[in-house]
């Protein structure tokens, strides 16, 4: 299923170096080329772990938000003869033969199937837990822990860091959704490609270390990654501006809808700084109401 040649891109913001070159070692060790899109700081100094055979540098200039960075990644991956991407975060560090058990088990899937994206089961170094198959049924989303004795599972969608996406498929469903700047793309990447017959999969036996999230909050013996005000500002924001997309269920915005209930409270109630969340997530929702996208800029 996944073909070469296969071309990893990932996006640097504001890195830590050591992070950083570690990273891009270990994506050199399963693919021949890797894309580095800068996105900041600026002006750019390129490090040192970049100035390396098999790595192409894009500059934005400034900080053009993940979605288009990815797109513009993507893009210059294709231009090199890329026939799939591999789209990596900036700290992951890949275990030897990652791409190849990729290659070999996503061969299970069948090929009738028309494939949006292919991910890898992953383990979050934040909660100490493993990452969950998203899947919605009526009124409901489940989330399931992988079934290692499977070759693969269907999921909704699978996160941005760790996935593989054909030209073909990329070409046909389209770029990721620049206006949203950062947050839930690859959750609507994977549902519009979903409303035109594509499936996303998840592969339990290729396993990849994550970082989602900051510090956990736990409570009654379960840790939530917790994000920054401002990732917060632009979650509550695009949740509603996906609610106006006619390609999404409405059986995914009801859930969205009553989680969000939930997330709101939880963060004002629970996090710190309580007014600083709530100042972010009203407005997150002000903007998603009257269709404010792009860079929050006040």
């Amino acid at each position: 299923m996944i073909k070469d040649p296969v071309i990893a891109v990932v996006v640097a913001y504001h890195p830590k170096i050591g992070e950083l070159e570690a990273s891009i070692k270990s994506l050199l060790k399963n693919f021949k080329e890797v894309v580095v899109v800068w996105n900041g700081p600026h002006p750019f100094k390129i490090p040192a772990c970049l100035n390396v055979r098999g790595i192409h540098v894009l500059d934005m200039k400034s900080n053009v938000g993940l979605a288009k960075a990815l797109n513009e990644g993507i893009k210059k991956a294709f231009r090199l003869g890329a026939a799939w991407v591999y789209l990596s975060d900036q700290d992951s560090v890949l275990p030897l033969e990652f791409k190849n058990r990729a290659v070999k088990y996503s061969h299970n899937i069948p090929k009738p199937f028309k494939v949006a994206a292919i991910g890898p089961n992953y383990f979050n170094q934040i909660t100490q837990e493993e990452g969950r198959i998203i899947r919605s049924e009526f009124l409901r989303r489940r989330r399931d822990r992988p079934n290692k004795n499977k070759p693969y599972i269907e999921a909704d969608y699978v996160i941005t860091s760790g996935s593989f996406i054909s030209k073909t498929t990329f070409n046909d469903v389209g770029p990721m959704r620049e206006e949203l700047f950062i947050d839930l793309i690859d959750v609507e990447w994977g549902l519009r490609s979903q409303s035109r017959g594509y499936k996303s999969f998840v592969l339990p036996k290729v396993m990849l270390d994550h970082k989602l999230g900051d510090d956990p909050f736990t409570i009654f013996g379960k840790a939530f990654p917790i994000h920054p005000p401002l990732r917060v500002y632009y979650y509550f924001r695009n949740s509603i501006h996906l609610y106006g997309k006619d390609y999404i269920s409405l059986n995914w915005k009801l859930i969205d809808l009553v989680r969000n209930i939930f997330r709101f409270f939880f963060y004002i109630a629970l996090i710190k700084p309580r007014l600083q969340y709530l100042k972010m997530a009203l407005l997150g929702i002000y903007d998603g109401c009257y269709e404010r996208m792009g860079r929050l800029s006040r």
